[in-house]
């Protein structure tokens, strides 16, 4: 068996720590030591440790420190990996209990492969209303790191097998000394929070994994330090976010972050001013942020020192991208637009983040689209002619991406759409699709903007282009494009058979489509306007629930209106 070092630090939490220890006297696996380290309490919990260290025995060596002050979590642990003699080293929280096959679990799965440098498990919640040792109880797994701001998503109730990761709560790790060797350890500037994130991320710029061990449990009693509220916390959780992000973004990322934080902490400047309007926990919020702040622009030069060093190991954002679970599909449909498809498909090829797949069906095209379509790395889907309904429907059954977007044969996307619509995406999880501006190109120049989700306008008329980037969960709810849009405003009618499910969207204020426009009656979009009454009847008759009897009033009238204007039309162009 690996020999492993265990280190627990106490903070005034002896009684929290002895039921640490004695969870660990049940461990299957045996062959560990404990490096237990007083970090600076003031509750009296060195004697009463010590105390208990003489009286129970345990069967495991057991080193106790002393330290004079409070290190916090990163210079505690420092001290404790000194003496360690493992080559594993565990940190586990003292306000943790573990279950007896824990560390047999963790090192089984860390010895399967030589890239895995971190394994951590699942973390039962433990407090009040949930007991220890209770496997019915809530729990959390792995995280997620958002590549634009660097917040960790800490995920709840995740089921599923061993999952390579972003990163794992530090509260119960097992991290290969061989790394610890290689990439150093935890850095001492973030005192507490974000320390383990910044380590993890070193690893995988590195090229190891941070690997999800579900099997391996433990019970934690979250925040009982410092307690979730308390100015301590949200100090340190803003500050050490954006040491995390100065020390290990990419420069595109962390150019982006840097805007958002001079922004935000020109905020906090204002509103510490006024903070005596706030309640206390706003007020306590802003007082941080503020201080954390100015820490950050004082320390400026020292963080990009150590960035630079960093930074110079490869990639990192991209590279957690390849381990996230949202996967694209672009769907591109082609009839007869041999001249234009392949640039479609480039401008999905050339993603700064390329889509899982690439699907082009081709709805029985007659000018050996398919000859020009088969230069390309993509999947093809050749059916004979059905109509655009069935083809983007077709499309959707052959993908297997978490998102779909669809994109027409002659339109392009910006070589940063995916990345804009993820990163909207990460930052408003509730949303089910998202979309953005486009730019006119052929025989109309300009852009046309959209406007910010609001389901009440979507009634009266689209505002959302058919390349919005659409959650599968939600494009399948809704049952997919309607058989009887063929003629038109098909993505229209899905948005709002989406709406009626529950789903929301999510407006980017950027032109990501770049919409090819024909000559006149030479488009679909063109041509629905001859039909477009008929398809506005079809509109209101495929949701009932949305157009109420005034709502279909108002439409009759609209209607009135768009056929004297027509007869007009005609009317004039006779006499001319």
């Amino acid at each position: 068996m690996p020999y492993c070092s265990i280190i627990i630090l106490n903070w005034n939490k002896y009684e929290d720590t002895k039921k640490c220890l004695q969870s660990l006297s049940l461990l299957a696996h045996k062959d560990f030591e404990v490096i237990l380290i007083d970090n600076g309490s003031r509750d009296g919990s060195p004697g009463i440790l010590k105390d208990h260290l003489t009286e129970s025995r345990y069967f495991f060596p057991i080193r106790f420190i002393e330290n004079e002050k409070n290190l916090g979590f990163t210079g505690g642990n420092i001290e404790g990996l000194k003496i360690c003699h493992g080559q594993y080293i565990i940190l586990l929280n003292n306000d943790v209990v573990v279950d007896p096959q824990w560390l047999s679990a963790l090192v089984k799965r860390a010895q399967e492969d030589p890239k895995i440098g971190v394994v951590g498990g699942r973390a039962y919640i433990w407090d009040s209303h949930n007991a220890s040792f209770d496997k019915n109880n809530p729990y959390y797994s792995y995280q997620v790191i958002n590549p634009w701001t660097g917040s960790a998503e800490t995920l709840m109730n995740q089921e599923g097998t061993q999952f390579d990761a972003d990163s794992i709560s530090g509260c119960a790790v097992l991290i290969k000394r061989k790394l610890i060797d290689e990439i150093g350890f935890l850095e001492p500037v973030f005192f507490a929070y974000y320390e383990e994130t910044d380590l993890f991320a070193r690893a995988i710029r590195n090229g190891y994994k941070i690997v999800y061990e579900p099997k391996a449990c433990v019970w934690h009693q979250i925040a009982k330090s410092a307690g979730p509220d308390s100015y301590f916390y949200f100090y340190h959780m803003y500050r050490n976010r954006i040491i995390f992000a100065i020390r290990n973004f990419d420069q595109p990322y962390y150019k982006r972050l840097i805007k958002d934080f001079f922004a935000q902490g020109l905020i906090a400047c204002g509103a510490s001013s006024l903070s005596f309007f706030m309640n206390e926990r706003f007020r306590t919020i802003i007082r941080a942020k503020f201080r954390a702040f100015l820490w950050i622009i004082v320390h400026w030069r020292d963080l990009h020192d150590q960035r630079r060093s960093i930074i110079s190991k490869g990639f990192y954002n991209h590279k957690i991208f390849s381990l996230k679970k949202e996967t694209v599909s672009v769907i591109i449909v082609n009839y007869n637009y041999k001249n234009y498809v392949g640039r479609a498909i480039l401008s999905a090829l050339e993603q700064t983040i390329r889509p899982h797949e690439i699907i082009v069906v081709d709805d029985g095209s007659t000018d050996d689209s398919i000859g020009e379509i088969k230069k390309y790395s993509v999947t093809l889907l050749a059916q004979n002619n059905q109509g655009v309904i069935a083809a983007r429907n077709n499309g959707f059954r052959y993908s297997t991406g978490k998102f779909i977007l669809f994109l027409d044969a002659d339109d392009t996307l910006r070589n940063d759409a995916i990345e804009r619509y993820l990163e909207a995406y990460y930052q408003n999880t509730s949303c089910d699709f998202f979309y953005s501006d486009m730019n006119y190109c052929g025989f109309k120049n300009g852009t046309f903007k959209s406007r910010p989700f609001n389901r009440v306008y979507l009634r009266w008329e689209n505002y959302i282009h058919n390349s919005a980037l659409i959650k599968r969960e939600a494009f399948e709810s809704a049952g997919g494009y309607k058989a009887n849009m063929g003629q038109g405003y098909e993505d229209w009618d899905l948005y709002l058979s989406m709406v009626e499910k529950g789903s929301k969207g999510k407006y980017i204020p950027e032109a990501l489509l770049n919409y090819y426009k024909h000559a006149s009656n030479q488009s679909r979009n063109d041509m629905a306007k001859y039909s477009r009454m008929n398809l506005f009847q079809n509109v209101l008759n495929n949701h009932r629930l949305l157009y109420s009897a005034g709502w279909r009033h108002i439409f009759q009238i609209r209607f009135f209106v768009w056929k004297w204007r027509e007869i007009v039309n005609k009317l004039y162009k006779r006499g001319c």
